[in-house]
Parts: structure tokens; sequence; C-alpha cells
């Protein structure tokens, strides 16, 4: 039996390569792009049982996920949440619960949720935003490099390192 690692690794790759194969001379590529040749990779190649499964895994993962999004409370045009029945608090740790059943307890712990995540959001933000307009000055200051790479490579000293892409955001509620 080979390890679920060595798969999710496989599928990395695959993702990759598909990724490569649709990226464009200037280093662009969509995600409708990206997709489709995923679509045909999955279409022609013969999979492994294992490798399937994992794909199908990630597949109704993610689907449950945006369908949850979808279905979180909504706004009217002038900011005000909207009750519907079929609406879905999130509570946190993968839970939810339909708003034609949630207790007071519930939309405390919703809010509590919709609090941290914002929280976390804006300081991943901050960064983000912080880290750009540092690079962005260095392309200001010197107007010969012309790529990030560039940038990144002869102003903040990087080097080539083994970064693993392992989904370390798994995307679920604090």
């Amino acid at each position: 039996m080979i390890d679920p690692m060595d798969w999710k690794k496989l599928l990395e790759q695959i993702l990759h390569d598909t990724a490569s194969s649709v990226t464009d001379a200037t280093g662009h590529f969509t995600q409708r792009e990206h997709e489709a040749a995923l679509e045909r990779y999955f279409a022609t190649t013969d999979l492994d049982p294992a490798l399937r499964s994992l794909i199908f895994r990630e597949a109704s993962q993610q689907s449950a996920r945006k369908w949850s999004r979808r279905r979180r409370p909504r706004r009217d045009k002038d900011g005000n949440v909207l009750y519907h029945p079929d609406c879905v608090f999130q509570l946190g740790g993968g839970d939810r619960v339909w708003m034609s059943h949630a207790t007071p307890e519930d939309g405390t712990a919703a809010a509590l949720l919709s609090s941290l995540n914002r929280a976390r959001v804006n300081l991943a933000d901050d960064r983000f935003q912080l880290y750009i307009n540092q690079r962005l000055l260095v392309f200001r200051r010197y107007p010969n490099l012309r790529t990030w790479d560039q940038v990144e490579r002869e102003a903040f000293g990087y080097v080539d390192t083994q970064l693993t892409f392992e989904d370390t955001d798994n995307d679920e509620d604090f």
C-alpha cells in the first residue's frame, strides 16, 4: 500500500504540470485554462484507484466548502443581513447549522467565528500588503530589475530552497 502522502505529492505534481502546460511566455495563465487542462488530463489518463479516490475526496471537500460559503446569510443592497431558512451558519471546527434551526448559542458561535476570521484575514492582508510594497519600492529604485524573481534574488537574497506547497490551510473554520 502506498502512503497517502505520496498520492498527495503526485496529485500536487499533476496540478503543477497542468498549470505549467497552460502558462504563456510571460508566466500568466487563467484559472479556467488550468481547470480545462486538469479535466483533459483526468479524462485521458488511466488513474490508479488510490489516486482516483484522493481526487474524489478533494473534489468532495471543495464542493462542500463552496456550497457552504454560498449558503452563508446574504446582505441586501443596504448591507443588512437577510434571514432565509436555507442559509447556513458556520460554527467552527467544520460544524454548520441551518438558520432555521439555529439557537442563540449558534448565533453567538457564528458571530465569534466571523470576527476571528476577519481578524485573521486582516492580519494576513496587512502582511501581504507590506511584502508587496517592499518589493515595489525596490522596483522603483532599481529600474534594471524587471521581474519579481530578480528582485527577490538580488535585493532580498532569495536562494533556491525546497519549498513544500502542502495544504497547510485546510480551509476549515477555527
